[in-house]
């Protein structure tokens, strides 16, 4: 991608929470965005997309570009594909004609290797390596609550790629995408899933969100927990503690359990703020518990149990959480 002085042609690949969260973001920075939705999130959004203004009760109307099918004929500069893991192949396979040897592309799904699927359809020098531990959810459909963002991670997967990589880390931070670049994004990667793995599915496996779950010291023990075993599947592995922004787990671990939960508490808890909408955080495995849907329990713990076995690393806690959260799926293929 060469360094371009206007806006960028910007295509959003799953229009869920943190795709409208993002499009909206760098649609309001002067982008050209286009987001590609479906069923009722694609009837509402035609009519506009509602989402917060930061830190506030108030919600605000955008009128977007939103499609439900292909426009064959054109060309983007830069892809985000943000649906969930299940429907990847589906929508690439749809979208397969994009690639060409200007647009790039980059995924912010909560799975390992996404990476590897996106070069498969596009080809390694058009991939940029991502992370977001940004914030959002869907409060309906049409309807999204932003909850703040952390820090955004880009770096290399493919050759030659620093100055696309350097100018869309720019037009980022000048949307309000709190963006960095680093050198090892797989490392990044291993630090999200370990964190989905504890807080996120507990807090679906429990139904309490962001703040409360902080406050109940059961939860917390199982998160700390979970996240200690996550630790020693990492460093097995070959990928060092370290701390990233909203993924401090060189700050949180401990050896004793105890001294982790204060850890966690210290750095993660925040209060509720009733005249904020987005000082509560519902993470991805419990909103899809909330609808009805399947989570990505097997791509976060079941990615992580695989690579215990690889190691005879023994974790049982993420087991337990992992077959929890599979035996109430079990319902889900029941009731469609």
């Amino acid at each position: 991608m060469e360094v371009k002085i206007y806006s960028l042609k910007i295509l959003i690949l799953g229009s869920g929470a943190l795709g409208c969260q993002f499009g909206i973001l760098l649609q309001r920075a002067g982008h050209k965005v286009t987001f590609i939705a479906r069923g009722h999130q694609f009837t509402k959004l035609k009519n506009g997309l509602m989402i917060n203004i930061p830190n506030s009760n108030k919600l605000s109307k955008y009128n977007i570009k939103v499609l439900d099918k292909p426009e064959l004929k054109e060309i983007y500069d830069l892809v985000i594909l943000s649906v969930k893991s299940k429907d990847t192949n589906k929508i690439l396979n749809d979208y397969k004609h994009l690639r060409n040897n200007t647009t790039k592309f980059l995924s912010f799904q909560n799975i390992m290797n996404k990476e590897e699927i996106l070069a498969k359809y596009f080809g390694s020098k058009n991939v940029i390596g991502a992370v977001s531990n940004t914030g959002a959810f869907l409060k309906e459909y049409g309807i999204v609550i932003d909850s703040g963002t952390d820090n955004t991670f880009i770096g290399s997967y493919g050759k030659g790629m620093k100055k696309s990589i350097e100018y869309i880390t720019n037009e980022f931070n000048k949307a309000g995408i709190k963006t960095q670049v680093v050198k090892d994004i797989e490392s990044v990667k291993w630090h999200k899933i370990i964190s989905i793995s504890s807080l996120g599915a507990i807090s679906a496996l429990t139904q309490i969100p962001t703040p409360q779950i902080y406050e109940n010291k059961y939860c917390l023990e199982l998160i700390a927990n979970v996240l200690s075993e996550g630790i020693s599947i990492m460093n097995k592995h070959g990928y060092k503690l370290k701390n990233y922004n909203g993924l401090e787990l060189k700050q949180i671990y401990n050896r004793n359990i105890s001294n982790m939960m204060q850890n966690i508490r210290k750095i993660r808890s925040y209060k509720y703020d009733e005249n904020n909408l987005g000082s509560i955080m519902k993470p991805s495995m419990l909103q899809d518990i909330l609808n009805n849907k399947k989570t990505e329990c097997e791509d976060i713990l079941g990615f992580l149990i695989k690579k215990a076995d690889l190691k005879n690393i023994q974790i049982p806690n993420i087991k337990l959480v992992y077959l929890l959260i599979r035996g109430y799926e079990e319902k889900f293929d029941k009731q469609y």
